[in-house]
C-alpha cells in the first residue's frame, strides 16, 4: 500500500513523508489545495484496478501538465512587487541636447510640410491647408511652427502636431498666444484654449493625450532662445534654417523655441540594499512605454536624477521576455501599464545576468593612467598574482575604513596578492597628492566611463577578487570581505 501524510512546519512550510521517504516542500500556505490534489490522485491511482483505471491515468496526465504550465507563475506571485511611476526623470541628452522648433511667418492657410532639422533635399515638400484658424483677437503677427508626436490619429505633416503663434515676435506689451493643433485635424477650433506666454516666462510645457490609451500622455517643454547669450550660434541657426526650409520664410532663432522631450517616467523600488530607480522611455513619442523596437528600461541609483545609457535595457522579445539587472541580479517584468502608469517584476533568483561578469573566466584586459595622469599601466601586468581591483570614489562614507585594510592587505599579503585602486569622479592631482602625501602602497589608478563599463558598476565603492592569470573568483566584494577571505584561505594552509 502506498500512504502519504503531510507535516506542517512553522505555519508556512508544509512537508510531504510517503513510505519512499521522498519529500517534497511547498513554500506557501496558499498551495496546500494543489499538494492535496496532486498526493490525494497518486494515492487513488495506487488502490484502484477499475476498467476505467487508464482513461483516469491519461486525464491524470493532462491535469498534471496544466499545474506544471501555471505553478511556476503561482511561485512567483507571493513575491511580485509592484512600483508606480509618478517621478520626473531625464535621459544623458536632457540637458545636453539643443532640439529646436523653428517658427516661420504665417502668409497663407496653405503652407508646407516640416523637414526634420531642415535636411536639405532637392525634391519639393509637400504642402497642406489649414482648415479653421483659431479666434486670434489682439494678435497683430502670426506664425507656425511644428511639434513632432506620433499619437497623432493622422497621417499629416508625418507625425508633427502644427503649432500657431499670434504676437511672436516677443513684444513687452504683447502676450504671446500659442494656439496647438492637438488631434492633428488642422481644425484650430476644437482644440481648447490659447496658451499664454508672457515675455518672462521660463518655459511651458504641452501635453498631448493619446487618442485610443487611457492615462498615455506624451509631454514636451518649449522656452526661448536668450537673446544675450550663444549669437554666434543663433546666427548659425538662422543661416541654416533659411537656406534649407523650401519656401517657409523662416522668422528667427530669436523667435523659435528649445524644445525638451519629457519622455521618461521614473519610480523608486525601496528593498534595503537592492534599492534602486526604474526609468521607464518612450523612445518614438507617442506617449505609450510598451513598444519593444523603440522603447527602453533604464535603471540608476537611488538619488541620482540622470538616467545613463549604460545602464538602459530593450525588450529582449517583446514584452514577452522584458527584463531588467541591478546589483547583479535579474528581474521579469509580469506586466507594464502602456500608459507607463506602474510596472510588476519579480527577482528571478534562477537567471543570469547577461552583463555581470563569469565567474571563473578572465577580467577584460585594460589600460589605466595612474594619478600622475601620465603613466599608463596594463592590467596584464599584475597577473602573475591574484588581483583585487577595488573601484571608488573619494565620497564613499567608508573610505577611510577601506583604506585602512587595504594597507593591511598589502602589508600582510603583498607575496601573494596585487592591490590596484581606480577613482571615479575625482580630480587627479588630489589623488595624486594622496598617494604621495600618506605614501599608499598599493597602486592607484583612474578611471572612466568606458572602464566602469566593462566592468558593469552601477555605484561606487565595488571590487572584483581574481586568482592568478586574472580569473575572477569574487564580484562586489568589499576590502573587509577580502580580508575575511585571505584571512580564512590562510589558516586552511
Amino acid at each position: 500500500m502506498f500512504s502519504c501524510y503531510f507535516v506542517l512546519v512553522d505555519g508556512t512550510n508544509l512537508i510531504l513523508q510517503t513510505d519512499s521517504l521522498m519529500s517534497v516542500v511547498f513554500f506557501h500556505s496558499k498551495f496546500f489545495f494543489i499538494a492535496y490534489l496532486i498526493i490525494s490522485t497518486i494515492v487513488f491511482i495506487n488502490n484502484q484496478q477499475t476498467p476505467c483505471f487508464y482513461k483516469f491515468v491519461a486525464m491524470l496526465k493532462k491535469l498534471l501538465s496544466l499545474l506544471a504550465a501555471i505553478l511556476p507563475f503561482a511561485l512567483h506571485s507571493q513575491d511580485i512587487v509592484q512600483v508606480d511611476f509618478t517621478e520626473t526623470a531625464y535621459d544623458e541628452r536632457y540637458h545636453k541636447g539643443k532640439l529646436i522648433v523653428p517658427i516661420f511667418r504665417y502668409t497663407s492657410p496653405e503652407i508646407e510640410e516640416y523637414e526634420k532639422f531642415g535636411a536639405p533635399s532637392k525634391k519639393a515638400l509637400d504642402k497642406f491647408t489649414l482648415k479653421k484658424l483659431p479666434d486670434m483677437t489682439g494678435c497683430v503677427d502670426t506664425a507656425y511652427g511644428f511639434i513632432y508626436y506620433t499619437g497623432a490619429p493622422s497621417n499629416t505633416n508625418r507625425g508633427y502636431i502644427t503649432l500657431l503663434i499670434g504676437n511672436y515676435r516677443r513684444s513687452w506689451d504683447k502676450i504671446a498666444q500659442l494656439y496647438v493643433d492637438r488631434n492633428n485635424n488642422l481644425d484650430f477650433t476644437d482644440d481648447g484654449a490659447a496658451i499664454a506666454v508672457p515675455y518672462f516666462t521660463e518655459f511651458i510645457d504641452i501635453e498631448f493625450n493619446h487618442p485610443s490609451a487611457e492615462g498615455g500622455v506624451y509631454k514636451v517643454r518649449l522656452s526661448r532662445f536668450p537673446m544675450d547669450k550663444d549669437v554666434k550660434y543663433r546666427q548659425l541657426m538662422d543661416e541654416f534654417y533659411q537656406r534649407n526650409q523650401g519656401n517657409k520664410v523662416f522668422a528667427g532663432i530669436d523667435y523659435s523655441f528649445k524644445e525638451n522631450r519629457m519622455n521618461m517616467k521614473a519610480a523608486t523600488y525601496i528593498n534595503g540594499a537592492d534599492t534602486f530607480r526604474i526609468g521607464l522611455y518612450d523612445g518614438n513619442y507617442d506617449g505609450l512605454y510598451t513598444n519593444a523596437e523603440f522603447d527602453l528600461i533604464y535603471v540608476a541609483k537611488q538619488g541620482d536624477s540622470i538616467f545613463l545609457d549604460d545602464y538602459r535595457f530593450v525588450f529582449q522579445d517583446g514584452m514577452k521576455e522584458a527584463e531588467f539587472e541591478w546589483n547583479f541580479k535579474v528581474y521579469k517584468v509580469t506586466e507594464l501599464d502602456p500608459a507607463g502608469r506602474f510596472m510588476k517584476f519579480f527577482w528571478d533568483k534562477n537567471a543570469q545576468s547577461r552583463r555581470a561578469l563569469k565567474i571563473g573566466k578572465k577580467i577584460p584586459k585594460f589600460e589605466f593612467y595612474l594619478t600622475d595622469a601620465k603613466t599608463v599601466k596594463k592590467i596584464k601586468k599584475y597577473r602573475k598574482k591574484g588581483l583585487y581591483v577595488y573601484f571608488y570614489s573619494l565620497e564613499n562614507p567608508n573610505i577611510e575604513e577601506d583604506t585602512a585594510v587595504l594597507r593591511q592587505l598589502h602589508t600582510k599579503y603583498d607575496n601573494c596578492l596585487n592591490i590596484v585602486t581606480l577613482n571615479y569622479g575625482d580630480y587627479y592631482k588630489t589623488l595624486n597628492a594622496i598617494k604621495v602625501l600618506d605614501a599608499v602602497p598599493y597602486t592607484m589608478g583612474i578611471s572612466n566611463r568606458r572602464l566602469n563599463r566593462m566592468f558593469n558598476i552601477e555605484q561606487l565603492p565595488t571590487g572584483f577578487l581574481c586568482r592568478k592569470r586574472l580569473r575572477l573568483s569574487h564580484i562586489g566584494v568589499t576590502p573587509k570581505v577580502v580580508w575575511e577571505l585571505m584571512e580564512k584561505g590562510s589558516k586552511k594552509e
